[in-house]
């Protein structure tokens, strides 16, 4: 359980630091270009990217590795043999019943997930009960508008309008049915107000901001604990509402007039559910300056450049999702010829890499299994033959064990690793994953085959005795 929690957290913080990396190229690619972008197009970015952040861990299990040597050389690791003395020389740590950190901190990383999850759920079900407080709109004028907005944008999906005094001003939300909810003194509504309204309104359901805006929330639970995923989601949530101004605006909206309604907006009592989609002053505030300097020309620019920005962005997604940082060199063997401790984790998933790796672990296995049965029979041969002797004792007992396995000579024969190292040269189908793991896996048994010597050298004696 220890060693799928430990790949687990691997796979966080990589996937983290990728998506990371993600946000800060899209960030650039947006700060240089994206005065010469149009909000549907910083949107449309903000998608991708958000998309990404889901599609990172998963396209990264999926695509070939592609290693980057920019880590420094690692130092060189004790051999396995030494490791093997050390630990029978070393006295047996007591076992705490206590959880590892590692489990203890995934355990409240889900329980974090968990908890953002509820608390959207339960925003939506306070929704779900408040749109049954909602009465359907009787005004025909603004029905008949409504109907006349919808067919000009070609929108086939249902919308239905609806009125609440609860609200000071317009929502909409639906996954199916676009709802449009107005507030009840909307009737009174003077010019092209209660048609940049319907039009903002409608240029969400058109684009199935709703739905998005859900996805921006689940991912956001899912890295609660990064706070560029948060920044980036607030960034596209102002986006939305952007590109849905910039849609009133080009359909011939009054940019001065449309500025002071957001105003009065900011300023009206909150009564439940507040316009904005709670950015929050600052956004409402870069939003009416974007409203103001609004251009038309800068849309046709918009265009030759989209395609580019949404590449890059795509192409980022991709490389990283791939890419994995390694060290300059291989980390330095041992001065015995035997490699260090394995590796801790493969580039490539492959069957091999898997079989390999279920080697090591039962070789491990066998290891620590013949170092306690080890100690207890030498201590069986000892005059003293108690199990229940003191921690002195045992530490004398442990130092006497590593004294007499240093004369158990079982390594191989420079010959045969030699030859080793032949048949590995000639296998151009492994990874340097694998063929670190075949040299481990080579160290590896040799130790195993000095614990067995060693045991069958102590245990003779003690089944020679006479009862």
């Amino acid at each position: 359980m220890n060693g799928a929690a430990i790949e687990l957290l691997e796979l966080l913080v990589v996937g983290n630091l990728r998506v990371i990396a993600l946000l800060l190229i899209v960030a650039g690619l947006l700060s240089v270009c994206g005065r010469r972008l149009s909000a549907p197009t910083r949107r449309n970015v903000w998608r991708v990217t958000l998309a990404g952040c889901l599609a990172i861990p998963v396209l990264g299990a999926l695509l070939p590795d592609l290693a980057l040597p920019v880590l420094p050389a690692a130092e060189p690791a004790p051999t396995i043999a030494a490791q093997a003395v050390g630990a029978a020389v070393a006295p047996s740590p007591t076992r705490k019943s206590s959880i590892p950190a590692t489990e203890l901190f995934l355990l409240a990383y889900l329980a974090g997930v968990a908890l953002v999850a509820a608390r959207h759920g339960r925003s939506l079900l306070k929704l779900r009960r408040f749109d049954r407080t909602t009465v359907p709109w009787a005004d025909p004028a603004a029905l008949e508008l409504l109907a006349q907005l919808r067919a000009r944008f070609g929108i086939e999906r249902k919308l239905e309008l609806r009125s609440s005094r609860d609200v000071a001003s317009a929502h909409s939300w639906g996954w199916l049915t676009t709802r449009i909810l107005l507030p009840d003194h909307a009737e009174s509504w003077a010019g092209d107000r209660l048609r940049n309204v319907l039009l903002h309104e409608i240029c969400h359901g058109l684009h199935r901001d709703w739905l998005w805006l859900h996805a921006g929330k689940l991912i956001g639970a899912i890295y609660w604990l990064n706070p560029a995923v948060a920044l980036a989601i607030r960034q596209h949530e102002l986006e939305m509402e952007k590109a849905c101004d910039e849609c009133v605006l080009s359909s011939g909206g009054n940019g001065v007039d449309y500025a002071e309604h957001l105003l009065e907006l900011m300023s009206a009592p909150d009564r439940g559910l507040r316009a904005g989609i709670a950015l929050g002053q600052a956004h409402f505030r870069r939003r009416i300056r974007a409203i103001l300097e609004f251009s038309k020309e800068r849309r046709t620019m918009s265009k030759v450049n989209a395609q580019v920005v949404v590449a890059v962005a795509v192409a980022s997604i991709l490389a990283l999702s791939a890419i994995e940082l390694t060290s300059a060199q291989p980390a330095a063997e041992g001065q015995s010829g035997q490699p260090g401790v394995a590796p801790a984790a493969a580039s490539t998933e492959s069957e091999r890499f898997k079989a390999l790796k279920q080697e090591s672990n039962r070789l491990t296995t066998e290891f620590n299994f013949l170092d306690q049965a080890l100690f207890h029979a030498f201590m069986r041969t000892r005059e003293d033959n108690s199990d229940a002797a003191g921690l002195e004792e045992r530490e004398r007992a442990r130092a006497d064990l590593g004294a007499f396995m240093q004369g158990i000579e079982t390594a191989p024969a420079p010959a045969d690793k030699a030859q080793f190292e032949r048949q590995l040269a000639s296998r151009t189908d492994l990874t340097r994953e694998e063929r670190s793991l075949e040299r481990y896996n080579f160290a590896l048994r040799a130790v195993v085959a000095h614990r067995r010597a060693a045991l069958a050298s102590l245990e003779a004696p003690l089944t020679q005795r006479p009862e």
